[in-house]
């Protein structure tokens, strides 16, 4: 099991200066820290992945955006999901466009968390990802009713259910009807 060594075999290439193979490792090592719920672990890896010249940044500091916002902090996931949108492809940013929707919910700054994910929203109608849309809508639905616009977080809460109900996804059928009850 490669994973239950990643650390001692990242830490090796790192001393042996094989910074590539390290990070390699390293990132290995945060991914079975995460899986195991050692989120302190799995972001200190990850972060080492990063500062060795690991190939995908854009990906690591989604996962370190993940991390922080898992531990409450949120400054440290803004910073990290920005970066990561600012490195991705175009096809992820509406999934980091969702993720820093979801950061400023938490922090209860609704017109940010709506802005983004209206934008998540306009990229997923362009591209037919019926379940992120339904998940999204939710969401936004959710955001709405924190705001008290009851009747229009009603809207936001059946269209989600409508494109749930579409992609047949269990996850976003669970939030929808959630949101409904």
């Amino acid at each position: 099991d490669r994973g239950a060594l990643a650390v001692q075999i990242a830490t090796h290439y790192r001393e042996a200066g094989q910074d590539a193979d390290a990070a390699s490792y390293f990132r290995l090592a945060g991914e079975r820290a995460r899986a195991l719920f050692a989120n302190s672990e799995a972001l200190t890896h990850l972060e080492t992945a990063l500062a060795l010249g690991h190939p995908d940044p854009a990906s690591l500091h989604e996962a370190i955006g993940d991390l922080h916002t898992l531990q409450g902090a949120y400054t440290a996931a803004l910073r990290a999901y920005e970066t990561a949108a600012a490195l991705s492809a175009p096809d992820s940013v509406a999934r980091l466009e969702w993720k820093l929707s979801g950061v400023y919910a938490r922090r209860g700054d609704w017109d940010l968390a709506e802005g983004h994910l209206a934008n998540a929203l306009a990229t997923w109608d362009e591209t037919g990802l019926v379940a992120e849309r339904a998940s999204a809508y939710a969401d936004w639905s959710l955001i709405v009713r924190r705001q008290g616009g009851q009747a229009r977080a009603q809207d936001l809460a059946e269209q989600a259910l409508a494109l749930a109900l579409e992609s047949h996804d269990v996850g976003a059928l669970a939030k929808a009807r959630n949101m409904l009850g």
